[in-house]
């Protein structure tokens, strides 16, 4: 049995030129461009972080037009553009498996909306390459006031 010897081809070529192609593709865009779309558009970006048990005396020291610092950089992370107050409450059950809602007395909850200057795309919102998303916790410091919340939306807006 003798083996036949494989020729060089234009099917060849094509297939190498698909198969480098594919690979120059995937190495783009998962190694150079890591953070996705994001690096590329500035947005406007408005998040509200949800904050529990703040101190009835605290709640009113948060003001429209407060620079917003995250804690751990230091990075002003947007300015302050509304506060809800709300009673804090608890949520449990009755003895007989009904859900209670009560307030917890002497506490707020504290609804902070927040405007910033930050890039995002598909990969998400990035404010000073600090990543903001729906979910994720923050400690924030703000002229008057130290705490720790919750984003619970965020939203490109005009």
């Amino acid at each position: 049995m003798e083996k036949k010897k494989h020729r060089f081809n234009i099917v060849d070529l094509v297939i190498i030129l698909v198969v480098l192609g594919a690979a120059a593709l995937l190495l783009r865009s998962f190694v150079f461009n890591a953070g996705g779309d994001a690096e590329g558009k500035k947005i406007n970006l408005q998040y509200v972080i949800e904050t529990d048990m703040i101190s009835e005396d605290l709640a009113d020291n948060v003001k429209a037009g407060d620079a917003v610092y995250d804690y751990e950089s230091g990075r002003m992370i947007g300015t302050v553009t509304a506060c809800d107050i709300r009673n804090a409450t608890h949520v449990g059950m009755s003895d007989g498996g009904v859900q209670v809602v009560s307030d917890i007395v002497g506490y707020r909850s504290l609804y902070i909306t927040v405007e910033s200057p930050a890039t995002g795309g598909p990969t998400g919102y990035y404010i000073d390459k600090l990543s903001i998303s729906v979910g994720k916790d923050y400690a924030l410091m703000l002229p008057e006031l130290y705490c720790t919340g919750s984003c619970i939306s965020a939203e490109v807006i005009d």
